[in-house]
């Protein structure tokens, strides 16, 4: 299977990427083909959350809709 892989350096620290990627909610606003997100449920588990989240993509004609399951790691932040 192919794969890539880059590394780059960004003007934004940790913390604000962490920020960034755990805003399922507003995924619509900044990535690309994302049509709509819904969060079914988050728990909080001490250490850490557990997010459950419907996100729907497309492009044209084509609609795909999937079931994401997110573990934050406040720690990792």
């Amino acid at each position: 299977m192919p794969s890539h892989s880059e590394t780059r350096a960004l003007p934004y620290s940790a913390a604000q990427m962490y920020d960034l990627v755990g805003d399922v909610a507003r995924y619509p606003e900044f990535i690309p083909w994302t049509i709509a997100t819904r969060i079914r449920s988050v728990e909080d588990r001490g250490d850490s959350a557990l997010m459950h989240a419907d996100m729907v993509v497309g492009f044209k004609m084509f609609r795909e809709k999937f079931l994401s399951r997110v573990t934050f790691w406040e720690a990792a932040r």
